[in-house]
């Protein structure tokens, strides 16, 4: 009985994992156009144009092995997930970026250049 309930157990744990929720790429509405990719240690760094302004993201490599290479340069298709105004003289933003493979990675913005 005991090995039943813990087999019953084991399949709804697998059964969850595969039922977690995709991303909506609906809610993905920002085209974030990569044009240079590198990795510096365990810092993932994406050269972008958004909205027409090109900026400069961030991200920690920890989610991402940096064995997976630099990221091809091309459209993607991201949302804003963080835009602090409360500052008039500083930009605090981060975009998730969703990847096509349906894998997402949040980015903060750490430069910013006309």
């Amino acid at each position: 009985m005991k090995k039943h309930l813990l087999l019953f157990a084991l399949l709804l744990c697998a059964m969850s994992a595969f039922a977690a929720k995709k991303p909506d790429p609906a809610d993905y509405n920002v085209t974030v156009h990569v044009t240079a990719s590198r990795v510096d240690g365990c810092i993932r760094e994406l050269d972008a144009v958004i909205g027409g302004v090109n900026y400069q993201l961030s991200a920690a490599c920890a989610k991402i092995p940096i064995s997976v290479g630099v990221l091809k340069l091309g459209d993607y298709k991201a949302k804003l997930v963080k835009d602090d105004r409360s500052s008039a003289f500083f930009i605090m933003q981060a975009y998730e970026i969703l990847f096509p493979d349906g894998t997402k990675k949040k980015f903060d913005v750490v430069g910013v250049s006309q």
